[in-house]
């Protein structure tokens, strides 16, 4: 972070974290996403474990494949959404519903665009990137 303040002087540079900072697994609570975030001015968390558990958020899933039903989205990802590993229920999804042929990488640039300004996936992004909480 020094170096590149430096290098590029007159800029502000944000470094943005999954919420999976725990060396032994376990799960972040939201006491210790405020502690890191308190530390520096800089630093931004997400609310979340991973990027993947807003990209597997049934509000973006139910976009991209029409049809999907709760409890179709509860029998495949039968996790916490906010603090569970979601990768490997993405597979299950993916061989359902015949995205199989897609990369893991190419899936989540494909429900990426899922994501826009009127979801509430957005909103919660959007909180932990610009306004820090």
């Amino acid at each position: 972070m020094q170096i590149l303040n430096k290098a590029f002087i007159g800029s502000d540079i944000y470094v943005l974290k999954d919420k999976d900072i725990n060396s032994d697994g376990s799960k972040t609570t939201d006491e210790q996403r405020m502690e890191y975030l308190k530390e520096c001015k800089n630093r931004r968390m997400l609310k979340r474990r991973e990027i993947e558990n807003y990209l597997c958020d049934y509000e973006i899933l139910s976009q991209c494949q029409t049809g999907l039903t709760q409890q179709d989205y509860k029998n495949i990802f039968n996790v916490d959404i906010m603090d569970d590993d979601v990768k490997r229920h993405v597979s299950i999804f993916k061989d359902k519903y015949g995205f199989n042929k897609m990369s893991a990488d190419d899936f989540k640039i494909y429900l990426a665009k899922f994501v826009t300004e009127n979801t509430s996936v957005y909103k919660e992004l959007e909180d932990c990137i610009f306004k820090n909480i």
